[in-house]
């Protein structure tokens, strides 16, 4: 094959990626914005910075099960009873999410996020630093006291690196 052919199909191939590349990064700007947020871990707002922070998402379906509903209220006492002061003062932020919203499906690739499941994520200057899903939640939803120390824990630990 002629050297000029395999160069300009190399091109070709390359020019397609980055277009697919922008378009794909454009659609998940979008998705972010119509559900009024910027990237992961902001909520747009003036050139998307807000105060650093970790967020704690509860995610949810539809359909609702007494494990689905341990989770859900162990988790809210949990934050409510041992953060207040932070969520007072911004440093925490809980939030409830219905995953089968079609404005909140982003959060399924975002976060890997399942229904019942618990992400905590860390924002610092406006942006996400890290984040991380609680993998252990389902398995000690049978168990309160064990829950609400590993939510509270795993919070406090998120928490001490603002």
């Amino acid at each position: 094959m002629n050297p000029r052919v395999i160069i300009a199909i190399a091109l070709s191939l390359i020019l397609a990626a980055a277009v697919i590349l922008m378009v794909h990064t454009s659609g998940q700007k979008e998705r972010h914005e119509a559900a009024g947020e910027g990237p992961p871990g902001t909520s747009g707002g003036e050139s998307g910075k807000l105060p650093d922070r970790v967020m704690l998402y509860y995610f949810y379906g539809n359909q609702s099960s007494a494990t689905g509903k341990n989770i859900e209220s162990y988790t809210r006492e949990t934050v409510e009873n041992n953060f207040a002061a932070e969520l007072e003062s911004g440093k925490l932020e809980g939030n409830f999410i219905n995953i089968d919203r079609a404005e909140n499906e982003h959060f399924i690739e975002d976060f890997m996020a399942t229904y019942q499941s618990v992400v905590l994520v860390k924002v610092r200057g406006g942006f996400q630093e890290e984040w991380k899903k609680l993998g252990r939640v389902s398995e000690l939803s049978v168990d309160k006291q064990e829950f609400m120390a590993y939510i509270k824990d795993e919070t406090e630990s998120f928490l001490a690196g603002l």
